[in-house]
């Protein structure tokens, strides 16, 4: 009776994790979604009032009004879009690169190396894989 109590608890636990974690996974890729998709107006609200592609159509061929308005995200002095996605894929794949590289050494590390604490160290590194990149952007943001 203990074995089957003790695996219904588990159960549950599971169960109400999952319920937790689901929503903080998929409730910022929605939000970046539909931002992207609605109007400023709709910015703050759960569901959007009408779906444009106004944001996207503002970048390709931005008005003057769109340089000075900026809705806080663009400077006044405008940059072409073809540099700033050179730009953005130069940035990218240097980031990359590097990570790569890293990953790759932590991870020879990780798998042929006995230390105390590894089981935690690899439970941690998996679970950190759970949090959206969302939720790292602001601190980052603030940091540089």
């Amino acid at each position: 009776m203990g074995a089957m109590l003790s695996r219904i608890i588990k159960g549950c636990v599971i169960a109400a994790s999952l319920a937790l974690l689901i929503p903080w996974i998929l409730i910022p890729s929605y939000w970046t979604f539909k931002t992207a998709f609605s109007r400023p107006e709709d910015a703050w609200t759960w569901i959007p009032s009408s779906f444009t592609l106004q944001n996207f159509a503002s970048l390709a061929a931005p008005t003057l009004e769109d340089y000075f308005k900026g809705h806080g995200m663009r400077a006044a002095i405008p940059i072409p879009i073809s540099q700033a996605i050179r730009n953005s894929f130069i940035v990218s794949l240097t980031s990359s690169l590097i990570s790569v590289a890293i990953g790759f050494l932590a991870g020879y590390a990780l798998t042929r190396f006995q230390y105390r604490f590894k089981n935690f160290m690899q439970g941690f590194i998996v679970f950190s894989y759970t949090f959206p990149v969302f939720i790292i952007v602001i601190p980052l943001l603030m940091i540089y």
